[in-house]
């Protein structure tokens, strides 16, 4: 399996803890940057990552029930995501 560079950081971020949501319908996900000064608490940025990872099968939904297709849900690795996450080598240098 062929993962570019930015879904490998993306896998390690999250397998570090780092906080994603992602729509219910697969088609876009954000990262959940600490921000002291929003009402959120929390910035969120873009992760045009995510949509492809969850294609493959890397992440899921941790709702285990049925999800909206507009809102945003957090996930988390599956097994395969775990272990790439580990093993996956950054090409380039």
């Amino acid at each position: 399996m062929a993962l570019t560079n930015a879904q490998i950081y993306t896998l390690r971020r999250l397998n570090t803890g780092t906080r994603y949501l992602m729509q219910g319908n697969g088609k876009k996900g954000i990262e959940q940057r600490p921000d002291c000064l929003s009402t959120l608490g929390y910035f969120p940025v873009n992760a045009p990552s995510l949509p492809p990872l969850f294609r493959l099968g890397l992440i899921e939904f941790t709702l285990s029930r049925g999800v909206e297709q507009s809102r945003f849900y957090p996930i988390r690795l599956t097994e395969r995501g775990q272990e790439l996450a580990t093993t996956a080598v950054i090409s380039g240098g």
